[in-house]
């Protein structure tokens, strides 16, 4: 070093010591680089950062790079506004004729913003490095790195701590890969796969490269302070072939019992690398060199369930318990995460593992932003875990259900709430009630089941062949629940049921109403009978009385209520007249017996209506035998 270059040093030294007024500081892009390369392994690095943008002491700002070892530069706030402000009334003079706007306006709110800390970081870096302002040939100052950490942080660090960081920061330059650490927002757009320098390997297949992951990573771009992105640029930089989160690790400790001097090795590590995604294997290569280096810890293989076995430098270790402490976990969505699969939700501490048997946990496995929250309940049935207040306990099969779609059984002997898709909760086809099968009793005349508590034998036919002696019926299972049955007391036949002892419910879909009485009929047995001055008969009945049959004066009843209500003197004097009608038609019919002339076409008509008469006379002497005593 020159004696020149000896002495501009120390004046700036000087000048650093005896600055006292507050400035606000800014970094530019190099020097802000190489601390955060430098922050995964030095606090006094991480403390550097946070101080950006804030009022400190001594008075400088745009701190950058110095040519010399373990020294920075920097300008003073007031040089650089006044440069600013010469630089701003130079480039005015040179444009005074083609300004349309109120320029000196402009600058000035350049210069404010400079000093009140609202300027941007791309403007930082504009100043700094771009003409007219060049920030960095102008009033420019070197000072040793050291003595920038004891005026801004005053007996926060002792010599050692120093010495260590000033020794790193010397050599953050010496690396000639092309590496770089992003934290914040920068993780989101190297995350997207339009950042790729090429889309294949196992970079080019990330299930998290698409724009529309960007809201599941919060969990990374919000927690700057443990977690950051390793990335390796192309030579233009403007493209990655291949990225790895790194981890601050707050606790890590074997599973099972290992040999002690192993054990003691993972408490000094405090780094972690993740999951390597990376457009070939060489790349690969480069980062698991790049950990070591860094003294990190990475993990052994790339398989999906390999997240509780790491390698540090050359070593194996497997079945490693790790956590990380996070400020912010609370997101709607999630990334898939390769290690640190599990959240407490309580704490905010991940695990590297993906154990849904706790409670309290989400457990990040997914790759559309969903979760396994298994602050819920677990359900065998469904072999997986509802949601809490989505839950509840089902006595019957012992587990827990969905809420929302559940059933309950009230009646039988299986009572409880079942699922919705449990195959053997039924429904009743009568009451709509939901019931066990088992509980349940199939009926031809529903074509479906109900529940059997409820099964009568019901009337379902009622046949022809009925006569004063014989009930011809039959009987089919049906709900006492249904509204489709009615006790045999409301039938016209009601009396005549009761004689041969069915006093049970009919089935409504084999009757009628009649108009008449208000009471039920056998629909398929109907009769019309007509009102007479000799009582209610059917045409036939009329015909063998002599009566005239008044379609205005009829009405329908069955068959059945119309024989055995009738007296037995009526039915003896019926009997006879249909027998003496028969006759008389025969005679008729066989020519024996004329009543009128005819011409023989008239004859021909009038022998085939009083054969049809007779025919219907017969039946009817045919099926009143059976209702005479």
């Amino acid at each position: 070093m020159s004696m020149i270059s000896k002495y501009n040093t120390f004046l700036g030294e000087r000048l650093f010591e005896s600055a006292i007024s507050e400035s606000m500081i800014y970094y530019t892009k190099e020097f802000k680089d190489a601390l955060s390369k430098l922050s995964l392994k030095s606090k006094i690095a991480k403390d550097l950062i946070e101080v950006e943008y804030t009022d400190v002491k001594p008075d400088m700002t745009f701190i950058g790079m110095s040519d010399k070892e373990g020294y920075f530069s920097f300008t003073q706030i007031k040089k650089a506004v006044n440069a600013i402000k010469k630089a701003g009334e130079i480039l005015a003079a040179e444009n005074e004729d083609s300004w349309s706007f109120d320029f000196k306006s402009r600058i000035t709110d350049i210069w404010k913003r400079i000093e009140d800390g609202t300027t941007s970081q791309s403007s930082v870096n504009y100043l700094y490095s771009s003409e007219p302002w060049n920030l960095k040939d102008k009033a420019r100052s070197d000072a040793k790195i050291a003595k920038l950490v004891n005026q801004i942080f005053p007996d926060k660090y002792n010599n050692k701590e120093i010495e260590e960081f000033t020794n790193m920061f010397k050599k953050v330059e010496e690396s000639s890969d092309e590496f770089e650490i992003v934290y914040g927002t920068d993780i989101l757009h190297w995350y997207s796969e339009s950042n790729y320098s090429e889309s294949k390997g196992e970079l080019g297949t990330s299930c998290m490269r698409y724009n529309r992951c960007r809201d599941y990573l919060k969990i990374y771009s919000e927690n700057p302070e443990v977690c950051r992105l390793l990335i390796l640029k192309t030579e233009d930089g403007k493209k990655i072939k291949g990225r790895a989160l790194v981890w601050k690790i707050k606790e890590i400790r074997p599973k099972s019992k290992i040999a002690n001097e192993e054990g003691d090795l993972l408490k000094g590590v405090e780094y972690y690398m993740d999951r390597i995604y990376a457009i070939d294997d060489a790349t690969k290569q480069m980062f698991q060199e790049h950990a070591d280096g860094q003294g990190w810890l990475k993990r052994l293989t790339s398989s999906y369930g390999d997240c509780q076995d790491f390698k540090l430098g050359e070593q194996a270790y497997k079945r490693i318990f790790a956590t990380v402490q996070l400020k912010k976990w609370e997101f709607e969505e999630y990334p898939y995460m390769d290690t640190f699969k599990r959240l407490d939700t309580d704490s905010g501490i991940l695990i590297n593992d993906d154990n849904q048997d706790e409670e309290g946990y989400y457990v990040m496995t997914e790759t559309d932003g969903q979760y396994t929250d298994t602050s819920g309940k677990w359900s065998d049935y469904f072999d997986e875990r509802i949601p809490e207040n989505e839950a509840m306990y089902s006595d019957a099969l012992r587990d827990w259900i969905w809420r929302d779609t559940a059933r309950e059984v009230q009646i039988g002997r299986h009572q409880g709430w079942y699922p919705e898709v449990y195959e053997e909760v039924i429904k009743d086809c009568v009451t709509g009630r939901w019931l066990h099968e088992s509980d349940a009793i199939y009926s031809d005349q529903y074509n479906d089941y109900f529940f059997e508590e409820d099964a009568i034998e019901v009337i379902t036919n009622i046949g022809s062949d009925s006569s004063l002696d014989y009930l011809d019926s039959s009987y089919g299972t049906m709900s006492d629940n249904d509204d489709n049955i009615v006790w045999y007391n409301q039938l016209e036949c009601s009396d005549y049921l009761s004689l041969h002892g069915a006093e049970d419910y009919i089935d409504k879909d084999i009757l009628e109403i009649s108009d008449e009485t208000g009471k039920y009929y056998i629909d398929y047995l109907n009769v019309k009978a007509y009102k007479t001055e000799k009582g209610s008969f059917i045409k036939e009945d009329c015909i063998a009385l002599g009566l005239n049959p008044d379609e205005k004066k009829s009405y329908y009843t069955d068959s059945i209520s119309y024989n055995f209500k009738m007296d037995k003197e009526t039915k003896n004097n019926l009997y006879k007249a249909l027998r003496e009608k028969a006759s008389e038609l025969k005679r008729i019919v066989s020519g024996k017996q004329t009543e009128l002339e005819f011409d023989k076409e008239e004859q021909k008509e009038y022998i085939k209506a009083k054969s049809k008469l007779l025919e219907s006379i017969n039946v009817r002497i045919y099926e009143f035998d059976k209702w005479v005593e």
